[in-house]
């Protein structure tokens, strides 16, 4: 009989002290691994990233110190808080110009970015075509 519970999906043995949750952010110990891991992308980030968001207000909401969050979050996830924070809008965005009419100007707004030009810069970059293109060819 397995004496533990689960998170997320995530089977997790006892003791509970090898848990430790911040802020919304659920870290683990194994017994194994002395490393400190994570489970989930931080909620503080699926619920505001449309807001513009920046890495310090996510810090801000675990209570701990910037240097820690970052480090346990690029640990285990493999990219930065800024990473997660960019893909969140990118990936919205996309979704908004495919699924509806709305202007590009309107989707950057309610993606998060801080202008359409930034949006328009962002789409060049990443997915080597603008957001209109993007919407054109539905990609």
């Amino acid at each position: 009989v397995r004496t533990g519970f689960s998170i997320l999906g995530q089977y997790v043995d006892w003791p509970y002290q090898n848990l430790l949750v911040v802020g919304g952010l659920i870290l683990w110990r194994t017994q194994h691994d002395k490393n400190v891991g994570f489970m989930g992308r931080l909620p503080f980030i699926r619920e505001n990233f449309k807001k513009g968001i920046k890495v310090q207000q996510v810090v801000d909401s675990t209570g701990y110190s910037r240097t820690l969050i970052e480090r346990r979050y690029k640990e285990a996830m493999g990219y930065s808080i800024h990473k997660a924070l960019h893909d969140a809008k990118l990936e919205y965005a996309q979704k908004l110009l495919i699924s509806t009419n709305l202007s590009v100007g309107e989707i950057a707004k309610l993606s998060g970015y801080s202008s359409e030009e930034y949006l328009y810069r962002i789409f060049r970059t990443e997915v080597n075509m603008t957001p209109i293109d993007y919407r054109e060819k539905g990609v």
